[in-house]
C-alpha cells in the first residue's frame, strides 16, 4: 500500500476541494510537505508544486475556475511522467516498491516487468482522468458533476 502514499495529498485535495478550498489546500500541503521531506522523488515534488500553485492562484483570484484549468494540466503532467519513466531505467512504481521488497530482488526481471506493467496502468488511468477533466472543463454539460467526481476519484483505488 506504500504506492498510495504519494497520492494522499492529491486525494485529500480532490475530496475536500468542494467543501472548503482553504481546508483542502492547507491539509494537502501539510501532507505533501511531509512527503517531500522524506523523499526527493519527482512525483512528490510535482504534487507539492501543483497544490502550492493552486493555493496561490486561489488566494489571489478567489476563483475556483483556475483550479479547474490546473487540474487537467497537472494530470496530463503526471501521465507524461509515468510514460517517461517507462523509457528510463526505473518505472515510477519501482521507486515505491523498493521500500517493500528485499534489495536482492530489485534487479530481477520479474520485479522490473511487474513495475513496468503497474506504471503503464497508472499512466493509462491518469490519461483517462486527464481526458475526463479536460472534457469537463470545456463541456461541463457532457459530464454531470456526481458522475465526474465519482469516476475520477474511483480510478486509482480500482487499479490498486
Amino acid at each position: 500500500m506504500n504506492i498510495l502514499i504519494p497520492f494522499i495529498p492529491m486525494i485529500l485535495h480532490s475530496a475536500l476541494y468542494s467543501y472548503s478550498i482553504p481546508l483542502a489546500i492547507s491539509l494537502s500541503l501539510f501532507f505533501a510537505t511531509k512527503t517531500i521531506l522524506k523523499s526527493f522523488y519527482i512525483m512528490d515534488w510535482m504534487t507539492f508544486l501543483f497544490i502550492l500553485l493552486d493555493g496561490i492562484c486561489f488566494l489571489f483570484t478567489q476563483s475556483r475556475s483556475i483550479h479547474f484549468l490546473l487540474s487537467p494540466l497537472s494530470t496530463f503532467a503526471y501521465t507524461l511522467f509515468f510514460f517517461a519513466s517507462l523509457l528510463g531505467k526505473e518505472p515510477f512504481t519501482a521507486h515505491y516498491a523498493k521500500k517493500q521488497v528485499p534489495e536482492q530482488l530489485w534487479t530481477s526481471a520479474v520485479f522490473l516487468k511487474v513495475n513496468q506493467i503497474l506504471t503503464f496502468l497508472f499512466a493509462i488511468i491518469f490519461l483517462i482522468e486527464a481526458l475526463l477533466k479536460t472534457t469537463r472543463f470545456f463541456y461541463p454539460e457532457l459530464l454531470p458533476y456526481p458522475f465526474f467526481f465519482i469516476t475520477c476519484n474511483a480510478l486509482i483505488p480500482i487499479m490498486v
